[in-house]
């Protein structure tokens, strides 16, 4: 009995209640396979085998655009943990001189690429446009326009910030050499134009790095020109109605916003910094641009009918012609501090050619060079020779190191000078006490130091050093380097005047200080020597 029961029961169970069972194992056991590799799928894919930090830092006008880019290509870049940095291209700079680059780097234009390549420090060019936005200039309503960039650089109404940092208004002065090239005139002349506008610059640095200009100070009646890209334009004009952009019929140059990686980045950061370039050229970047008020490209208008319009672009001078340009107005807008120290030894009084003495020469060129200098400069004056100022002193002086716009014993400084240099005509006397005075001046000269301005002592000498109780030139130039102060840079500039001039010697004091020496072979060349002096700082 009981092994029949056991059969029915057994045989009870029928074939497809089996088959469905099988199945429902098969299936479960199935579907806890299928559904644990999703689940670890899933989990690979939201982690990554190999992560990488990115540190990308971007201009302020780009920030929120660099952002839309890494958070778009964020699905397809699961590996890379992004941080953006809002820096200004000075900071960016400095940190790459200091080989503390960011992985990444928006620029505000391709200048900043040329400017550290011409200081040693590469980059890799990931992206040459991720925007793009001309430059104009800025003025009131009722401020009139101008035909070219050189007729607003030499109008007198333009007005610059500080060309090493505002990335518009070094545009600017590469912009008139832009219509020279297009032009076929000379850039030479061009370079020319901006000489008034850097000391009028120096004028705003003397107590100080100058300030940007307020643009909320432009009014109705305002007519100066300031140069400005059209993105900062429609940001400004938000908060100030009476602002007006003008373009000079020639063109406008363009700021270009440069994608670069560090030049030592690995190929991972350079793939991710190219397709993060690449969103830039997509629609939905291109939307992005439009609505920040940037430019896809050069001659598309922005949608909302502000700004410039159509636009030409100038035709861009080279990389030289460029650095030459800024490193030329570096040095000019640089207000000067200078301590011209004379040799009034007797043999100053031997005549140079059309009846005059090589001092009338040498006094009549630097009151020349004194009309070069703008009000702000600094000047003062020593004279030299054995006991000079007395006994045992081989120097003497004439004047104090003051700006020309400042007051000596009551009257200009500016005449001030000017009547020291006619008394140099009076004292020439005795053998040429050089390497005491030399050692003098450049210790006045580290006293006087003033660090908004170029420090230099400009030494003006015809002969060799006679005076047998001063130091020996080797003392000298140990004496020289012990007193040097890094933080407070003087540079000695020599000045030979005739073959008599010991320019062996003026050169190695010079090389010591980091100065140059020049030589007027006739003293009547001493204006262009007094120039290139000036100019080789």
């Amino acid at each position: 009995m009981g092994r029949h029961a056991l059969d029915k029961d057994g045989k009870g169970l029928s074939p497809l209640l089996l088959v469905l069972a099988l199945v429902a194992v098969i299936g479960g056991v199935g579907w806890l396979t299928m559904g644990g590799a999703l689940e670890e799928d899933a989990a690979v894919a939201d982690t990554c085998q190999d992560p990488f930090e990115v540190r990308l830092a971007t201009v302020p006008a780009m920030r929120p655009l660099v952002e839309q880019a890494v958070t778009a290509t964020a699905q397809r870049n699961r590996c890379a943990a992004v941080e953006v940095v809002e820096e200004t291209p000075d900071q960016t700079s400095a940190a790459f001189a200091r080989n503390e680059s960011p992985d990444l780097w928006v620029a505000d234009s391709s200048l900043r690429m040329q400017r550290l390549a011409s200081s040693g420090v590469s980059t890799a060019l990931l992206e040459e446009t991720l925007a793009a936005s001309p430059v104009g200039l800025v003025t009131g309503p009722t401020g009139a326009g101008v035909g070219s960039w050189r007729e607003a650089l030499v109008s007198g109404r333009t007005v610059l910030n500080d060309p090493a940092s505002d990335a518009a208004s070094a545009l600017a002065l590469t912009a008139s050499m832009g219509e020279a090239l297009s032009g076929g005139t000379d850039p030479v002349e061009a370079q020319l134009s901006m000489i008034p506008l850097a000391q009028k610059f120096g004028e705003r640095t003397v107590d100080g790095p100058a300030e940007p200009i307020d643009l909320g100070s432009i009014g109705n009646g305002s007519t100066q020109l300031l140069p400005i890209s059209e993105h900062d334009f429609l940001k400004a004009r938000a908060a100030n109605a009476a602002l007006t952009l003008v373009k000079p019929a020639t063109g406008s140059p363009v700021l270009d916003f440069p994608l670069a990686a560090a030049w030592d980045s690995d190929n991972t950061l350079r793939e991710y910094g190219q397709e993060l370039g690449s969103w830039f050229r997509t629609d939905e970047g291109a939307r992005a641009l439009d609505a920040a008020g940037l430019r896809r490209s050069t001659v598309e208008p922005l949608s909302s009918g502000g700004g410039m319009g159509q636009v030409e672009a100038l035709e861009t001078p080279s990389d030289d012609l460029v650095l030459r340009t800024l490193g030329g107005w570096q040095v000019l807008s640089v207000p000067s501090s200078i301590l011209a120290v004379f040799d009034a030894s007797g043999s100053m009084d031997f005549p140079a050619g059309a009846g005059s003495t090589r001092m009338e020469l040498a006094a009549d060129a630097a009151g020349q060079a004194l009309s070069l200098f703008p009000r702000h400069a600094k000047v003062g004056t020593w004279a030299f020779s054995i006991d000079q100022g007395g006994p045992g002193q081989d120097w003497r002086q004439l004047a104090p190191i003051k700006r020309l716009n400042e007051r000596t014993a009551g009257i200009d400084h500016e005449r001030y000078l000017r009547q020291q240099l006619t008394k140099l005509l009076s004292i020439t006397q005795g053998g040429t006490g050089l390497y005491d005075t030399t050692l003098a001046a450049y210790r006045q000269g580290l006293r006087s130091y003033d660090k908004n301005y170029f420090n230099a002592v400009i030494l003006i000498s015809d002969g060799a050093n006679d005076d047998p109780g001063s130091l020996s030139l080797p003392d000298l130039l140990d004496k020289l380097k012990e007193s040097a102060d890094p933080a407070r840079p003087v540079r000695i500039i020599s000045v030979g005047i005739s073959e008599d001039a010991d320019m062996p010697s003026l050169r190695r004091i010079s090389e010591a200080t980091g100065g140059q020496a020049f030589l007027a072979k006739d003293p009547r060349d001493m204006l262009d020597v007094f120039a290139q002096a000036l100019l080789s700082r």
